[in-house]
């Protein structure tokens, strides 16, 4: 299923025209409220703005179009096979979710939450870099993240650097 997102301003129409095109495709309707927890989560996970026009396939300007022309207009750029996906849009989207899904992890253990790792699943092989104190820190990254469900497998990138020690003078 396409994901279509509307920018709404003042007098656009964006929320008219949305509801009929959900209404003629058969799609859920989301408000504003729930695009913008979307948007923040995009943000969040994959470092995205929502509001950035290149990331859409499609940019209308609605004061010129009625309702019923925005949505025919959305319509047919949907059923477009450019915008509809192949398997390595679905590979990387799948690839994203699980590095989006591992760096949770983290986040939700309180050992790691403090941690700034990188990471990169590619195929369902998760790649982990960065520094961590200790041995042990290590072995709990790399455990929490091999437990993320469609992890196959985690390679270890991870250096270990003591804490700095500071002399009395």
């Amino acid at each position: 299923m396409s994901i279509v997102a509307i920018s709404e301003t003042t007098g656009s129409q964006g929320d008219e025209i949305g509801r009929e095109l959900a209404r003629a495709l058969g799609y859920a309707f989301a408000d504003r409220e729930i695009i913008m927890k979307a948007a923040e989560r995009m943000k969040f996970l994959y470092h995205v703005d929502w509001n950035d026009p290149l990331l859409y396939d499609l940019v209308l300007n609605t004061e010129r179009l009625s309702v019923a022309e925005g949505a025919r207009l959305m319509r047919e750029a949907l059923q477009s096979a450019s915008v509809q996906p192949t398997e390595r849009s679905l590979a990387q989207a799948r690839d994203l979710s699980l590095a989006a899904q591992a760096r949770a992890r983290l986040v939700m253990e309180p050992s790691t939450r403090h941690l700034r790792l990188s990471i990169a699943v590619t195929g369902g092989q998760l790649t982990v870099s960065g520094g961590v104190e200790s041995p042990a820190l290590r072995d709990t990254v790399v455990k929490l993240l091999g437990a993320t469900p469609g992890v196959a497998v985690v390679t270890d990138e991870i250096t270990v650097v003591a804490p700095p020690t500071f002399a009395r003078v």
